[in-house]
């Protein structure tokens, strides 16, 4: 009988022991996963800057390409009537000969 009591009294601090190590690995998962969480927010608002700024760039770039397109049909039209100026130089140069 008192074999039986040892036996359960061991058991019952071995219990205790794997009882009190699983808390400690608990406690160090739960502050490694605070940890991850603050790498994590940090890392969120990193991103959240850098997709700001590359949205704003990209705004930039857009307007500029509106900017070139407009200029391209300005430079077109300019083009064109340059060549018309031209051909009715040429013309007004053929009628005074």
């Amino acid at each position: 009988m008192q074999q039986s009591s040892n036996q359960i009294t061991a058991t019952i601090q071995q219990l205790k022991r794997d009882v009190d190590e699983s808390s400690r690995h608990l406690a160090d998962d739960e502050r490694s996963f605070a940890q991850k969480n603050r790498e994590l927010g940090v890392f969120e608002r990193e991103l959240n800057e850098k997709q700001k700024k590359f949205d704003e760039k990209k705004r930039e770039i857009d307007l500029l390409k509106t900017k070139i397109e407009a200029e391209k049909q300005e430079h077109s039209r300019n083009q064109r009537e340059l060549e018309k100026l031209q051909r009715d130089l040429q013309d007004l140069a053929r009628q005074h000969k």
